[in-house]
């Protein structure tokens, strides 16, 4: 998924570790230090482009998007005007206009409309997240305008209010205490003929 060397082409001895976070040895990798700081970019990363004419120069791609640095990584400028995220699942609800629901690879699930009565069009004010980690299915409540679900990995479901804001978790339990083993990317399912009815699936069906 992500575990990568990446070398200086100008410093043989400038080795670049790609995983959760980004490492940097100057050594030939008998040491390691953080190639950037907490909360400046996000984690677990996928690449690291180095400019061959000039090894200050890179961008690096993660989770949360792009980095690009011209100092060797002392001060890192993240890309903010890339309209592009990785979508699990999507669904629709029935408002005019209707809303898009989705779940973002580490970055949360989110729905926004897709039309608005406003002169600037969609901006990422309209958005709203109603769910952490990595968002997977992502559901309207077709028997409410408040509420919604949202499932982040291993299953965790939760039911989100749009008035307050608030996500409260509803994954099931066995009631004989059966450990239950969701996939990654559990299926979620909201039952096409009773909107009533949601189906979340472990090795049971809920």
């Amino acid at each position: 998924y992500y575990a990568d060397l990446r070398v200086d082409p100008a410093h043989p001895n400038r080795l670049y570790s790609l995983h959760s976070s980004a490492q940097v040895s100057d050594d030939g990798g008998r040491t390691f230090r953080t190639m950037v700081s907490s909360g400046i970019l996000h984690g677990d990363v996928h690449e690291l482009w180095i400019d061959p004419g000039d090894g200050r120069h890179m961008i690096m791609g993660n989770d949360g998007g792009i980095g690009i640095t011209w100092d060797g990584g002392q001060n890192w400028r993240f890309v903010e005007n890339l309209t592009l995220a990785q979508f699990y699942h999507i669904s629709l609800d029935d408002a005019v206009p209707f809303n898009v629901y989705g779940g973002l690879q580490d970055n949360g699930s989110w729905y926004g409309p897709t039309d608005v009565w406003e002169s600037k069009g969609i901006l990422n004010a309209h958005w709203r997240r109603v769910g952490g980690g990595d968002g997977f299915s992502v559901f309207d409540d077709p028997t409410s305008e408040r509420y919604g679900y949202s499932m982040s990995q291993g299953g965790n479901l939760q039911v989100f209010d749009r008035a307050t804001g608030r996500q409260v978790g509803i994954q099931p339990v066995h009631p004989g205490g059966v450990p239950l083993r969701f996939n990654w990317n559990a299926a979620l399912s909201l039952d096409p003929l009773d909107p009533s009815a949601l189906y979340l699936g472990s090795q049971f069906v809920h």
